[in-house]
């Protein structure tokens, strides 16, 4: 549910000229910038918590808890999240 709700309150805040030409690149498009920065340190953070398991049997278990946050992601539409 918090990373659905996440999602969806960037996604209200985006407007169209944030995606006119590419704006964020020209340092324009500020939500969008802020949902991009806000995927990149989930990603992060999900790349840390693998590669820093110490056991194989943790690793595995963690990996498995992220299949089924995925799944979940996937059910209800949120692909933002779901990648």
């Amino acid at each position: 549910d918090g990373l659905t709700q996440i999602d969806a309150e960037f996604l209200l805040r985006l407007e169209l000229t944030d995606l006119d030409f590419q704006s964020w690149k020209k340092g324009g498009g500020q939500s969008i910038t802020s949902w991009i920065n806000f995927f990149n340190r989930i990603s992060y953070l999900i790349a840390t918590e693998i590669v820093t398991c110490p056991w194989p049997d943790d690793r595995k278990a963690l990996l498995e808890k992220l299949v089924d946050v995925g799944t979940i992601l996937l059910e209800r539409g949120n692909f933002q999240s779901l990648f």
